[in-house]
């Protein structure tokens, strides 16, 4: 069954950098949400990250053999990828057009190896790639895709235990099935991050997306607007609302697009791209930047994925409301966003390693040992209605 479902697609660098990735410096995106002052912090051998955190991406499919992401696929003890593409029932996830590969390198793309580019969590992340999308050689940019996919693979993703499903997709279709299958997902642990949309429109009772609007009344869901990374300002095609919009995190660059993977059958050269070429209705072709909020969600999505994996590397296991709750207080709160997410929030590395720090009792610039929590620590076992970590 198909529905209008569509990929959230619209057609000053780093300095000191902590990685050897050599496209490291074209990286706005993490300039803008302060990623190098945060990446050696949150890897410490005394309380940093010390395990691996699965990120589920349903997407258009990933290109599993990418230098920059073959490493970080999730295995299992066979060596065959942990992939699954519900439209034929099998792990092939080859991308159906780019926007897939784009969107997991995001969030994960192996950092200092140097090759290419950096996810926003470089290291101990694990994909779990997710192809809801019909392979289409007449439409790469917006394949179709598949409402009972979407469902089922977020299922599937949730069963193999992700801790973030990354969603940079939806529509005007409300079902039932699909809101049931992302509260399924955060109940079994995943925080389900998705983009806003790029109709640059007020969500509100008068105009929804889906899944979108669903995180509203989701506990361990969460919804991204996009910002740009160089004026600071909403993103113009972005949808906002201060009342459906948790969040918002880069998703355009000015002129520039965002630079991530791209598949590499794509290319024999092209590895990476901000930009992709479009035929225009004159038969030539037009340079597009890459930006939307499709973009914006795996930048929240790889910030929630470490902010994840510090909090369990410490030995806690947070509920999906104790998640969502600490990812949306590491927020900086900006008033001028007020109108266009909850409380004006916008992602910010510092302030939300600072966050867990104050959570968990432990400094992550300290030598103090993850064992030692300290202060009103409720693990897992305790209700959702707990308010502290």
């Amino acid at each position: 069954k198909h529905v209008e479902y569509q990929l959230f697609f619209t057609a000053s660098p780093p300095s000191n950098s902590v990685v050897n990735d050599p496209r490291y410096s074209g990286l706005y995106h993490l300039a803008f949400i302060k990623h190098s002052q945060v990446y050696s912090q949150v890897f410490n051998a005394s309380n940093g990250i010390n395990r691996d955190v699965r990120i589920g991406v349903l997407d258009s499919g990933v290109d599993l053999f990418h230098p920059d992401l073959s490493t970080t696929v999730l295995r299992n003890s066979s060596g065959e990828p942990m992939a699954y593409n519900p439209t034929n029932n099998s792990n092939i996830v080859t991308d159906a057009g780019f926007h897939g590969t784009h969107v997991a390198g995001l969030a994960l793309a192996a950092g200092n190896n140097a090759e290419g580019v950096s996810g926003v969590l470089g290291k101990n992340a694990k994909l779990l790639a997710v192809k809801v999308a019909t392979d289409s050689s007449s439409n790469i940019l917006n394949p179709t895709l598949s409402l009972d996919a979407n469902v089922n693979g977020m299922r599937w993703a949730a069963d193999q235990g992700a801790e973030v499903i990354n969603v940079s997709l939806g529509g005007s279709a409300d079902s039932p099935t699909l809101r049931e299958a992302v509260a399924y997902a955060a109940n079994k642990g995943a925080l389900v991050v998705i983009a806003a949309g790029n109709n640059g429109r007020l969500l509100d009772p008068n105009f929804k997306i889906y899944p979108a609007v669903y995180s509203k009344d989701i506990e361990g869901a969460v919804t991204i607007g996009s910002v740009d990374s160089t004026s600071s300002q909403i993103s113009s095609f972005s949808n906002y609302s201060s009342t459906y919009v948790d969040l918002l995190a880069p998703g355009s660059d000015g002129t520039r697009g965002i630079l991530s993977t791209i598949p590499t059958n794509l290319s024999s050269s092209v590895r990476y791209a901000s930009a992709v070429n479009v035929q225009n209705s004159s038969g030539g072709t037009t340079t597009s930047p890459i930006h939307g909020t499709s973009m914006a969600s795996p930048v929240a999505s790889g910030a929630a994925a470490m902010m994840i994996n510090l909090i369990k590397s410490r030995g806690l296991t947070p509920t999906p409301r104790q998640v969502e709750r600490v990812f949306l207080l590491g927020a900086r709160r900006n008033s001028g966003y007020n109108s266009y997410s909850s409380n004006g929030q916008v992602l910010d590395l510092v302030n939300m390693i600072t966050r867990v720090d104050r959570e968990t009792g432990i400094d992550t610039s300290s030598s103090t040992p993850r064992t030692a929590l300290k202060g009103e620590v409720i693990r897992s076992k305790q209700p959702q209605s707990a308010e502290r970590l």
